[in-house]
């Protein structure tokens, strides 16, 4: 498959090129169906066909770019999570760094177990876990249900 790359990097292929091209001529078309009709009082079909044109074309557009974009999505979570980095963790509001386990609750800041000493208020803040535990906890009810 042939690929075109853009001066902003991004690569999208030959044929979501194709049906943005013809996607936009559909809608182009379109609209001059609907501009021919505007003086006339008796030209429902034309109206409704235009419409139906502009309709298929917008959808011509956006169907192969939503596809791409699900393609470059899964390839750069690929390419993350080749580098070790673990989803869904931001980024550490004080070093930066994409390791960020603890949450302030009283500053609402991300923080790494690193920069925890460096921002620690022993007066003020709390902190939580910013990562989903792995096991699910079991809950003991005080008064056991009657039955």
């Amino acid at each position: 498959m042939r690929y075109y790359r853009f001066q902003s990097g991004e690569i999208v292929k030959r044929a979501t090129l194709g049906a943005v091209i013809a996607g936009g001529m559909l809608i182009t078309s379109g609209f001059i169906g609907l501009a021919v009709t505007l003086g006339q009082p008796t030209s429902e079909f034309i109206r409704i066909g235009a419409t139906f044109v502009i309709a298929f074309g917008c959808l011509s557009v956006a169907i192969p770019l939503y596809i791409d974009a699900r393609r470059m999505r899964a390839e750069c979570q690929r390419a993350a999570h080749g580098a070790g980095l673990q989803p869904n963790l931001s980024p550490c509001a004080l070093c930066g760094t994409a390791a960020a386990t603890f949450r302030c609750t009283t500053h609402g800041l991300r923080i790494c177990p690193a920069c925890v000493p460096r921002h620690d208020d022993h007066m003020r803040c709390l902190y939580k876990s910013s990562v989903a535990d792995s096991a699910p906890v079991r809950r003991v009810l005080a008064f056991p249900a009657r039955g």
